[in-house]
Formats: C-alpha cells, structure tokens, sequence
C-alpha cells in the first residue's frame, strides 16, 4: 500500500550481511554470484544506493555497478552513478584524526591475536570475530584509551566490530535521507521533505546495529525499514518493520521488482 503512493521504491541497500554473506576475513567479502548483474538490472529501473560503513572506493571496486548511488564510510563520503558530479564528503576536517587513530591502533592492538583493523577511510573498523573472549576487554581499553586522547572521535559498535568514526551527528539515517533527495533532483522529481514522499518511497535493507538509525528514519510510514536476521527479530530489538533471513532471500526479495 506504501509503495502505490509513490512514483518509485528507493532502494538503500547495506553490503556486509544484506548483499554479501558475513565472513571470517572481512576483507574477503565479496558479491555472490549473479548478485551485481542482480543491482544492475535493479538500478536501471529504480534509484538504488549501497549505503555501508565500506570505504566508498572499496564499495564501487566490489560492487562495479555504474548506475548505483555509492554511500561509504557510514555515509561520510557519497559518489553519485554513471560517473556523475555527484560527490558529498562529511568532516573532511576531521581526517587526520582518524588516519592518527589507525596508526595508534594498529600499533597498540597489534599483540592480541586475531585483531584485524580495516581503513575505510573516514571509519576506522576494528574487526573481533577471531578475537577470543578473554582478550575483548583488552581490545576495548585500547580504543577508550584512544578516545580519551581524541575527543573528536566517537566508537559505535556493530556485529563482531568496534569502529572510530568523526563525532558529529551524521549516520546511515542522514545519509539515507540526502540520497533520496539527491536521486529525486537527479530523477527531475520534486524533492522537497514533503513532495518526496509521494515520488520515491525508501526501501532500506541491513543487517547491523549502525543500520537502525536508518530503520528509525523510516518509522511510521516514511519508508520500508527491514532488518536481514538469521531467526525472527524480537519487535523491540529493531526499528525495522519487515524481516529477511540472509542474503539469499535479499536477492529474491530484490527480484521482485525487476
């Protein structure tokens, strides 16, 4: 009923858990098949953005689908499709403090076995999957020692990672919102806050605590929050109000509006 309103779904699409399955190497996380040919045939018929705590360049090396709206590093940094000007940064001020924060962590975490910290650029990721349970709280000494010494960093944390970002109100939710703003203007739709809402409806799909600023964004009607889980989410776990079981299922669910 939500979707007859509008013009256009809008799709805002997470990487890791929702598109790509979670594995041991985060490093290694890539589409599976068939799943960009999937984004691809999406894209050409409605807006579409991958909207990912990935640094944007890493996003649009793995994904490589030229007609989708990139938002990297939790949507500090957007790319616009099709080689477009459309490129948006957030705290650019603010990233020599996480580029001396990565220094600071890979030299301190660097004797705890398993640690694997990722640079995606505006966010440094600490990654916990293989770090036993015994040496978590000597991993989170480290990160709060790093914060004290800079303020102007904040740690969120996510499933099996801890990540240092800039600390300004900005998240997937904000950025969610700017997206669709953007691809209505690039559509020749209205995109007014108002207008918008009966030209492209959100669709937003993820898997991660960081994602649940975006469900909260789309509450009440604004939009299509859905939470990708294993088992059934309890209804006060999430602010998302529809549910997908892995990736699979994301792609099946994605097919249906080719």
């Amino acid at each position: 009923s939500r979707l007859k309103r509008c013009l256009t779904p809008a799709f805002c699409l997470d990487y890791d858990g929702t598109l790509a399955p979670i594995v041991t190497n985060p490093a290694a996380a890539r589409l599976p098949d068939g799943v960009a040919a999937l984004l691809q045939q999406l894209s050409d018929r409605h807006p579409t953005a991958i909207v990912s705590g990935r640094a944007v360049e890493k996003l649009q090396a793995w994904v490589d689908v030229p007609g989708v709206y990139y938002a990297g590093s939790h949507g500090f940094e957007i790319r616009g499709p099709n080689g477009s000007q459309l490129n948006y940064t957030v705290a650019a001020q603010l990233l020599p403090e996480v580029r001396r924060a990565l220094e600071v962590l890979h030299a301190k975490l660097a004797p705890i076995p398993g640690v694997q910290i990722e640079d995606n650029k505006f966010v440094a990721s600490v990654h916990t999957r293989n770090v036993s349970a015994a040496d978590l709280p000597a991993v989170d000494a480290v990160v709060n020692g790093l914060l004290e010494e800079q303020p102007l960093l904040t740690r969120t944390a996510g499933i099996h990672v801890i990540e240092v970002r800039p600390q300004i109100h900005w998240h997937k939710g904000k950025a969610m919102g700017w997206l669709i703003k953007c691809m209505c203007e690039m559509l020749g739709l209205p995109s007014g806050a108002d207008s918008r809402k009966a030209t492209a409806m959100p669709i937003f799909i993820g898997d991660d605590v960081s994602d649940e600023d975006a469900f909260a964004e789309l509450r009440g009607g604004r939009g299509i929050p859905i939470v990708v889980r294993a088992e059934a989410p309890l209804r006060r776990s999430t602010a998302a109000e529809l549910w997908l079981r892995d990736p699979q299922q994301v792609a099946e669910f994605l097919a249906m509006f080719l």
